[in-house]
């Protein structure tokens, strides 16, 4: 689930969560260096699948269990307002709102004095607040970037295991579970600290944005229609039903029958890549060749992000 902040807003919400998370790795470290390349374990956490095919993990705010939908496309982590209200929390305007993908706004937010990620612990830290219909009904809240960028995240789907390790520098160590091929990708961070890579598109090349927040992979249908050429009336386009993305307005959604999108060497076959008007996907954003790419795919693969490396490894995704 795409977000978008206004730079002020960002400096802020960093400040805040700059010294604010410990774990016992972290600690032991002080008088116990662990091997240069050895991956340190500092959660591993149960994924559970949502109706709309995202998933989420089990954390808790001030001593109240919440469960987190798993967002990496998002910058900022969210609380519902629901939540907020029926734990205590202290409700404040935001100076500056979020933004999601189709211009859904979120203009208040929170701070929690406690967190706690499996053995990761966090204090004082802010959570933009959401309304009860931009959630998913089971969920508290959205676990984004502003805290996952501060470890690797293991995203292992068919296994259904969230793991969180010690940031590690050492090429191709952290790729413990395959002896298949794999691909490994230089990442981008955007303005907005969304996790980007190269692809390429039935040979045409693509920005990838890693989105386990959304449940579909969308695409600027403007950017589509001038990357390959096609013709206002090309019969292999199709217009769906209008959907409402993030419970805004109703969007015009358009498909197409994609052959292989790659990603240094892994390959995903004809790919179920959703289309909608550039003034939904990003009305402030140029009309690039970017493909949000979300569970309908992601679920796929097995992914493993180096935040701190900026090196994204990919393979396909292993049965247990």
């Amino acid at each position: 689930m795409r977000l978008s902040l206004e730079p002020a807003c960002r400096l802020a919400i960093a400040l805040g969560l700059a010294a604010g998370f410990e774990t016992p790795a972290a600690a032991a470290a002080q008088s116990t260096q662990p091997p240069q390349c050895a991956l340190v374990t500092v959660a591993s956490l149960p994924m559970q699948t949502e109706p709309d095919g995202t998933v989420s993990i089990p954390a808790s705010i001030n001593g109240k269990p919440v469960q987190f939908l798993v967002d990496t496309g998002g910058w900022v982590s969210v609380l519902s307002i629901f939540f907020a209200e029926a734990s205590g929390l202290q409700i404040k305007a935001a100076a500056t709102p979020a933004i999601f993908m189709n211009n859904v706004v979120m203009s208040t937010y929170a701070q929690a004095k406690d967190f706690n990620l499996g053995a990761v612990h966090g204090v004082d830290l802010y959570f933009y607040l959401a309304n009860a219909d931009q959630m998913h009904r089971d969920d508290d809240g959205m676990l984004a970037p502003d805290i996952m960028r501060h470890f690797d995240m293991d995203f292992d789907f068919a296994g259904g295991k969230l793991n969180a390790f010690s940031p590690n520098s050492c090429p191709a160590a952290p790729v413990y579970w395959t002896h298949q091929n794999f691909a490994q990708l230089p990442l981008v961070f955007d303005q907005d600290f969304h996790i980007t890579a190269d692809g390429l598109l039935d040979g045409q090349k693509v920005l990838v944005t890693i989105d386990t927040g959304a449940s579909r992979s969308t695409m600027n249908y403007e950017a589509a229609q001038a990357l390959f050429g096609w013709a206002e009336q090309d019969p292999r386009v199709k217009r769906l039903p209008s959907q409402r993305i993030n419970n805004g307005d109703p969007v015009p959604i358009y498909r197409y029958p994609f052959g292989t999108l790659a990603l240094d060497g892994v390959q995903v076959l004809h790919p179920d890549i959703d289309m909608i008007p550039q003034e939904n996907y990003d009305k402030e954003g140029p009309k690039s060749a970017q493909i949000t790419l979300g569970m309908s795919v992601l679920r796929q693969l097995h992914l493993y992000i180096g935040y701190e490396a900026k090196t994204l490894y990919i393979s396909p995704a292993e049965q247990h």
